[in-house]
């Protein structure tokens, strides 16, 4: 009875490590005013890509050459990271 016990206990704190690891999330938000380094993306989970603006019809700009690179750097060092696009107007 205790050796179960004891596998069951092991089971649960293990249940519990994977849970604390899979919820942390390390945002990065790209502006474009410096490159992204391989070394930066690899510590991220996700990253903002900033500011794509909509049009009068609500079409949104095209990605800047920076912006182009900095997610072919972060995709290319973690091919898990999420990548977003920030939209704004006036």
């Amino acid at each position: 009875m205790n050796k179960f016990l004891g596998i069951l206990f092991c089971a649960w704190i293990h249940q519990l490590a994977i849970v604390s690891v899979s919820s942390a999330r390390l945002v990065g938000y790209y502006q474009g005013n410096r490159a992204l380094t391989s070394d930066q993306a690899k510590k991220l989970t996700h990253l903002i890509l900033a500011l794509s603006v909509p049009d009068a019809e609500g079409n949104l700009s095209p990605l800047t050459s920076a912006q182009k690179q900095a997610l072919k750097t972060g995709k290319s060092a973690n091919s898990a990271l999420k990548v977003l696009i920030a939209i704004g107007g006036a």
